[in-house]
């Protein structure tokens, strides 16, 4: 009896065991990969930063984001990596911190960079073992609220990408954590920080003035890249490049209300490999309205866009 007894006992454990790691795995919505580099800094322990970059990696990738469930193949890639150049004083760094996301396109092994974005103000208070503390609804750390405004924009592109606006639940997060952030955080959340800062990258993707950016971004990746694997076993690739074609268009209407933007700028540093790569194989028609529409647009990249005359 007691073997018995014993017997479900292990089916029990083992059946609560699968739940809980399905539910987990169901649970996020971003897998992010994290890196702290500390090389600059001397005489302190390497423990507190391999600990940090774990507990950066936790916190993100262990919070649900959204109210959505995401298979395994759906979660959203992000790529974190920390610079920190200085400790100001006991627990407290500076740094920078690059944040980069991905999604895939449909029917391909293929993945687009949607943010690439440098973010050279990253000021934190931390200590080891210290857990990362964030509430939407008011302001915690400064590191808790710079990952989690992160989170809350890639999700915003992300959605963006795949529906017209569908990113609006998390722009409306992002502005709330900036809001909350402004009353304690470093000067990077505020109006009379640089222009590559933090907030005028939002102000910009967040603007009415810059709705057209958001439109395209859904124009180009769900109507143009995600129909080219299909299109082009038809036959039909130019189809798709048109989308494109019409996704960058939208774009110059952002620029000419706002020429040289954080927004459009990172979008084409983001960009530029991508586009050069999608338009070789277009018509010389083609070739010739993208390279005039990138000229304008993006001038500092010029160079690699001749191969589009």
């Amino acid at each position: 009896m007691l073997c018995i007894l014993l017997y479900y006992m292990c089916i029990i454990k083992s059946t609560l065991l699968f739940v809980f790691c399905v539910s987990f795995a169901f649970s996020q919505d971003i897998v992010a990969t994290v890196k702290v580099d500390a090389t600059l800094i001397q005489n302190l322990e390497k423990q507190i930063f391999e600990d940090m970059e774990q507990n950066i990696k936790q916190f993100v990738n262990n919070r649900k984001w959204t109210t959505d469930k995401f298979g395994t193949a759906e979660k959203i890639k992000m790529n974190i990596l920390v610079k920190l150049t200085d400790q100001v004083s006991l627990g407290k760094y500076k740094g920078s911190v690059q944040i980069q996301s991905s999604r895939p396109i449909f029917n391909t092994s293929y993945e687009t960079i949607m943010l690439n974005f440098l973010d050279r103000d990253f000021n934190i208070d931390y200590q080891q073992f210290q857990t990362i503390e964030f509430n939407d609804n008011t302001y915690i750390t400064n590191l808790g609220s710079i990952l989690a405004f992160y989170a809350y924009v890639v999700l915003a592109l992300d959605y963006d990408s795949f529906s017209k606006l569908g990113g609006n639940i998390y722009l409306d997060k992002a502005l709330q954590t900036l809001n909350n952030a402004q009353q304690k955080g470093d000067g990077a959340w505020e109006t009379n920080s640089g222009q590559n800062s933090r907030y005028w990258f939002f102000e910009n993707l967040n603007s009415p003035q810059f709705k057209d950016f958001r439109e395209a971004t859904y124009l180009y990746h769900r109507l143009g890249f995600d129909t080219m694997q299909k299109n082009a076993k038809d036959g039909k690739a130019e189809e798709s490049r048109a989308k494109m074609l019409d996704a960058i268009s939208l774009l110059k209407k952002c620029n000419d209300v706002r020429p040289s933007s954080t927004l459009l700028r990172t979008y084409f540093n983001t960009k530029e490999t991508e586009l050069v790569s999608i338009f070789q194989e277009a018509s010389s028609i083609e070739k010739a309205r993208i390279y005039e529409l990138l000229r304008v647009m993006d001038p500092t990249n010029l160079d690699k866009y001749e191969k589009l005359k």
